[in-house]
């Protein structure tokens, strides 16, 4: 028995897609001690998945742990956000936003349905990387999508780029559908 690959929109990109793929490297941060930049990004009829990597110098103490808290649970028993948390959001060119500390506010259903959303899939890494996936619907209007990150532990103050969201949106053009949803 088939199972069908229909998955809410906020749930990750439709499985029964091969994605468009927009060839993209943009450096978002390079210091002495680390790099913060997008490799690529992949396109969806229903929205688009991009991977954040970021690079360390050098490994950090034992003692210290340079990404799990800045990817994961951060939120402290006061209601304020960790400053180890990265806080990365894009903005479409209608203003609307989405960001990956979005999980710590009220979402209600409609707000989910209708984005834009933000939601992290699968990370991976070592002592010294990270890669983090974030799937994000829908896809943008024409114009500029706006990247925004922020890393108060790492001294990196708000700071933006702009990606032409036309680029994701011609790339859907390119994705091509396994098979149609059963009936």
């Amino acid at each position: 028995r088939r199972l069908s690959s229909l998955v809410a929109v906020w749930s990750g990109p439709p499985q029964n897609f091969v994605p468009g793929i927009v060839p993209l490297t943009r450096m978002l941060e390079h210091k002495d001690e680390l790099a913060m930049y997008v490799a690529m990004i992949t396109a969806y009829p229903s929205g688009f998945e991009l991977t954040l990597s970021l690079r360390l110098r050098e490994r950090p103490p034992r003692d210290v742990e340079a990404f799990g808290v800045a990817w994961y649970d951060s939120l402290r028993d006061d209601g304020t956000i960790s400053p180890e948390l990265l806080r990365f959001g894009i903005e479409f060119s209608d203003g609307r936003r989405a960001t990956n500390i979005d999980k710590y506010v009220e979402q209600t259903v409609e707000r989910r349905k209708s984005g834009p959303g933000m939601t992290a899939h699968s990370g991976h890494g070592t002592e010294t990387t990270h890669d983090q996936r974030y799937w994000i619907w829908p896809l943008p209007p024409p114009g500029d999508l706006l990247l925004a990150w922020e890393w108060p532990a790492r001294e990196i103050p708000l700071r933006t780029t702009a990606i032409d969201a036309g680029t994701i949106i011609a790339a859907v053009g390119e994705a091509n559908e396994l098979w149609p949803e059963p009936a």
